[in-house]
């Protein structure tokens, strides 16, 4: 049983520690809202669908940890499903802009999008506690479909590589966030990462 003092210290370790993650997710927010403001009325829909997934990701990442109480939950919910659908943001304009064969592409990005659904609805239905279906429908694609970095520019591919190691390596501190800020450096990772890619689609299109 804690102590009143130890008590005390807890409760103003947490409000730290989630404001710390709103901020972080929320300037990620502020970011990518900006580059949207930027390309809309654009004629590259590709990078929009990225956009407006990475939106999604750090819109409910940002109340969730923001907003305290009974919703917080369905909002991490949520926020982890909206995962699924950057991974396919992500994949869409990536694809349509390096497939040499366009037929190929579509089916490619139909299957990932199939998948992304399917967890979006599993994490936000059923609350699946796994990281294991993001790191699959994260690097599955790319290391089954060769074909798309065939003419890929080097400093793309470098981009692209970057970005998926980025939120890999995040990883390490989001499965230890019980640790003081380590949540908060996982989302620190998640733009790192997201900016890596959004420089990599932007430059194809």
């Amino acid at each position: 049983m804690q102590s009143p003092n130890e008590s005390r210290t807890h409760f103003w370790r947490t409000i730290a520690n989630e404001a710390l993650n709103t901020i972080t997710h929320g300037l990620g927010l502020a970011l990518t809202s900006f580059a949207i403001v930027i390309q809309w009325g654009s004629s590259h829909l590709g990078c929009l669908v990225y956009l407006l997934s990475l939106a999604s990701v750090y819109l409910f990442s940002t109340l969730s940890h923001g907003i305290p109480g009974s919703k917080r939950a369905v909002l991490r919910r949520l926020d982890q499903g909206c995962i699924f659908l950057l991974i396919a943001g992500t994949y869409t304009p990536l694809v349509l802009a390096l497939a040499e064969n366009p037929v190929h592409g579509y089916i490619l990005i139909a299957e990932i999008w199939i998948a992304a659904t399917i967890g979006f609805v599993a994490k936000v239905k059923y609350a699946a506690r796994t990281i294991i279906p993001y790191v699959i429908l994260g690097w599955c694609p790319a290391l089954c479909s060769p074909w798309l970095f065939t003419n890929t520019p080097l400093n793309v591919a470098a981009l692209i590589v970057g970005g998926g190691l980025a939120y890999t390596a995040g990883l390490y501190f989001f499965l230890r966030d019980k640790t003081f800020g380590y949540h908060a450096l996982w989302h620190i990772f998640v733009i790192a990462g997201s900016a890596l890619h959004f420089a990599a689609i932007y430059s194809l299109t």
